[in-house]
């Protein structure tokens, strides 16, 4: 069986094999999922805002939990991503929800 690809180099790879140029700063989205109140997501927008994330969030299309989405510009670096996604992992684990990874828009 082969060994599995580490999720954020994989992404990184599919974003250069699409011609991307990885040393031009773009907006990083993080997401968080499964945040069971309000409260809880505004506490957790908040720590984020505080680390210098545009951070936006709402309810879910059911409204029976909350999700956030973290934006920060920066260049693609896999250091950087993977300290991000402990980050995110952390932040999520501590008030029960998920986070559900990460994503650029092209341009």
């Amino acid at each position: 069986m082969a060994p599995q690809r580490d999720p954020d180099e994989h992404v990184i790879a599919h974003m250069a094999s699409l011609g991307w140029d990885l040393d031009v700063p773009r907006t990083i989205q993080h997401f968080i999922v499964g945040i069971s109140t309000e409260q809880e997501a505004a506490e957790l927008a908040a720590d984020l805002s505080d680390a210098g994330y545009a951070v936006r969030h709402h309810p879910t299309p059911r409204a029976s939990t909350w999700s956030i989405q973290a934006d920060l510009r920066q260049i693609i670096e896999i250091e950087a991503i993977r300290s991000q996604r402990a980050e995110m992992e952390g932040l999520a684990e501590r008030c029960g929800a998920t986070y559900d990874g990460w994503g650029a828009a092209q341009s």
